[in-house]
């Protein structure tokens, strides 16, 4: 299998033939960088932080991975690790502009290229993004950029209920303030709303004003404004669900759907349990996404009622284990969900570009 840091070897189910591991450290130059033009090509073994302090230095940033310290650039393509500000910034996918990948027969190509309006030809860089290392070896990645805002803050309000939470995220959605991001904390403490700002600081200052007053009329228990460190510390919290959010023998879930489903998507996950599953969530209402964090007391029971809660969440949308023990890993059906109705689309593409079924085999849907 590849592998950069090897901070996402978690994720997917367990290879089929786990022969050996190539790593990408030492891909980690910068190839290409014009600030001026808001792109970079760099190789795929860079520290995301090396890329986060480089950029920082020129005021500008990969807005999908802000506040990312672990991992490499070709980690967070390969698994699509969208972060928290996804919703006001894109998605990996959005802001990779071209690749340079290695495929199993030793030939190299390079897809796309360093400029944004380069859309003749087939679309492999975002073919790769999310591809799991299954298709070829990313040597090399090209981005888009962002110019740094000059101010950034956060707002968490707590509420007397997951309801009244999500209500209030409802109502903060239907302004146009256009937050950067916002967070529904549920299961581990008072229901908590946590929203940000970019921008230029006369902005902010009524955008913070404005949403301090819906929060109230919204009936909030308390609410506190992050700044500087504090508002550092807390994007970065919400930035990884998978470094965060599963600790030694946890799980880590993502429920993804259609925003109608949500209120009983989260109904069901925070529902009184009987079979000893303790629930914490992190709640993305922008994007319809749910990341649930789940702990047991006994690996066996932990390994049933994850299976069961999997089995629930998957009549309302996608649900996919991003963080888990090895034996709730060994099936790709469990991890991933059934094989989904283009499938045979995607057993094409693999079979092209890795007839010899060389990359982590099996870590993928349906077993690619």
């Amino acid at each position: 299998m590849v592998s950069g840091h090897g901070s996402r070897s978690s994720l997917g189910a367990l290879v089929a033939r786990p022969h050996c591991t190539l790593s990408t450290a030492a891909l980690d130059d910068v190839v290409h960088y014009e600030p001026g033009d808001l792109t970079i090509t760099v190789g795929a073994g860079m520290p995301l932080a090396t890329l986060t302090e480089l950029l920082a230095a020129n005021d500008q940033l990969l807005a999908t991975q802000t506040y990312r310290r672990q991992g490499t650039v070709g980690g967070l393509v390969a698994s699509a690790a969208d972060g928290a500000l996804a919703a006001g910034y894109g998605t990996v996918r959005d802001v990779v502009i071209g690749a340079a990948i290695a495929y199993t027969d030793g030939s190299l190509a390079r897809a796309r290229g360093r400029v944004v309006k380069n859309v003749a030809g087939y679309d492999v860089p975002r073919l790769m993004v999310g591809s799991m290392g299954t298709l070829g070896v990313l040597t090399e990645v090209s981005f888009k950029l962002q110019p740094a805002a000059p101010r950034s803050v956060s707002l968490v309000a707590g509420f007397a209920t997951p309801n009244d939470a999500l209500e209030a995220a409802t109502r903060l959605m239907g302004e146009p303030w256009e937050p950067v991001f916002v967070d529904l904390l549920l299961g581990a403490c008072t229901p908590q709303l946590a929203f940000g700002f970019d921008g230029h600081r006369e902005r902010i200052d009524g955008l913070v004003q404005a949403s301090q007053s819906l929060l109230a009329r919204a009936g909030c228990l308390g609410q506190e404004l992050l700044e500087d460190a504090e508002d550092l510390t807390l994007r970065t919290r919400l930035d990884d669900p998978v470094a965060h959010g599963a600790n030694g023998g946890d799980a880590l879930l993502r429920w993804w759907g259609r925003p109608a489903e949500l209120p009983s998507t989260l109904e069901r996950l925070l529902a009184p349990r009987d079979d000893g599953l303790i629930v914490r969530l992190d709640v993305r209402p922008q994007l319809g996404q749910v990341f649930a964090s789940l702990a047991h007391s006994d690996h066996a029971a932990m390994y049933a009622a994850t299976t069961m809660l999997l089995k629930q969440l998957r009549r309302t949308g996608s649900a996919v284990l991003l963080a888990a023990p090895d034996a709730l890993r060994k099936d790709a059906n469990t991890v991933w969900g059934p094989p989904p109705a283009d499938f045979v689309l995607m057993t094409q593409v693999k079979a092209a570009l890795d007839p010899d079924r060389t990359l982590v085999a099996g870590r993928f849907v349906g077993g690619l």
